[in-house]
């Protein structure tokens, strides 16, 4: 036990030095017992001299990242003697280990209405693989399997709106990668939303599948949001822009693998 006047040093100690454990009501001791106490407290703080509760130093908030995925019907278009679609399947297979190894890297569909409404799916995105919870590699190949591209609208400003709901809640930081093959079709401008993401701590990178000269959009998404566009013209050029954005830079791909003509 210790006295009030020494638990109101320790109080000051924890505020001056931004600890982040939280005082308990109930507590005795101070609360900041870590193997390297120092970390938190200064030497010569009173708190060093009072027996300390068994208290683990908090780990940073690991990244949180939102892959968004074009499925408009121009995916089917080819590429280097592939579909862009069939490019783009390919990558998920190869990256299934590191989905499957980390829960904070999700995949949401935008451009999948086909009602021909436009109203309608210009608002069409749906979650197709969540934050959290349990990945196995059978489930991540029936999910990359049944990718199809069929919308007939590219609602990227509304993808992108899905996209900061499903981050809000996030404490750490947090990032979006848009892939698309075009532009804006939904008479919105994605990039003044971009801008406002950024100031909001969430970044947006951009990869643009297909050749160079239809992406100019994408680019300037990327520069309001903060992020980096990438040129994607196959499937190596693809990994890389994804080795570039995803969280640690360096991407645990699977054994190699020709990108099929499944629908």
């Amino acid at each position: 036990p210790i006295s009030s006047s020494l638990r109101t040093k320790c109080e000051a100690s924890r505020n001056k030095f931004s600890a982040s454990s939280i005082w308990p009501a109930s507590s005795n001791s101070c609360p900041w017992a870590t193997t390297s106490v120092t970390d938190f407290i200064p030497a010569k703080s009173p708190c060093l001299s009072v027996e300390l509760s068994t208290v683990t130093k908090p780990d940073a908030v690991s990244k949180r990242t939102l892959i968004l995925f074009d499925r408009s019907a121009s995916m089917i278009q080819p590429l280097e003697g592939a579909r862009k679609i069939d490019i783009a399947k390919q990558l998920f297979r190869d990256l299934a280990k590191q989905l499957e190894d980390d829960p904070q890297v999700a995949i949401r569909f935008f451009a999948g209405g086909t009602t021909g409404d436009k109203a309608v799916d210009c608002q069409a995105s749906e979650m197709g693989l969540e934050f959290g919870g349990v990945r196995t590699a059978s489930s991540l190949a029936s999910f990359v399997d049944d990718i199809k591209a069929i919308g007939h609208a590219t609602p990227l400003s509304f993808a992108l709106e899905q996209a900061r709901s499903d981050l809000a809640d996030w404490p750490g930081p947090r990032k979006i990668i848009l892939i698309s093959d075009g532009e804006e079709t939904c008479d919105r401008d994605p990039e003044e939303l971009a801008e406002l993401f950024f100031e909001d701590g969430i970044t947006v990178d951009t990869i643009g599948i297909g050749p160079p000269d239809a992406f100019s959009q994408l680019g300037m998404i990327a520069l309001s949001g903060g992020g980096r566009f990438q040129l994607a013209e196959n499937l190596d050029s693809l990994k890389g822009a994804f080795g570039n954005s995803l969280p640690g830079g360096a991407m645990e791909f699977g054994a190699p693998g020709e990108a099929g003509q499944s629908s």
